[in-house]
């Protein structure tokens, strides 16, 4: 389950995730948001959760580019190991 919360929302909303890399990614999500604004990403499961914080660069109405602001590399790493542990367990 991927979501993401903002200032605006009082709960976590639903996105999808098109496309990942090590520097952002870009969200398909259904809420109105602006250029510029700091969300936190989670992705998680029942056993897995992880969140990153991130600025929205670029605003194209629910499609949305992120670049993620980890605070270090560890962060980085724990993100991206929950985030591929996921889809592995989705693909099986």
């Amino acid at each position: 389950i991927f979501t993401f919360a903002n200032s605006n929302s009082k709960q976590p909303v639903k996105c999808t995730i098109l496309n990942i890399s090590s520097n952002g990614a870009a969200i398909l999500q259904p809420t109105v948001v602006y250029q510029g604004q700091m969300i936190s990403l989670a992705i998680g499961s029942d056993y897995l959760k992880v969140e990153a914080k991130s600025r929205l660069l670029r605003v194209n109405g629910q499609e949305v580019g992120l670049e993620f602001m980890h605070d270090t590399d560890d962060e980085r790493e724990s993100f991206y190991k929950v985030f591929f542990d996921i889809n592995r367990s989705i693909i099986r």
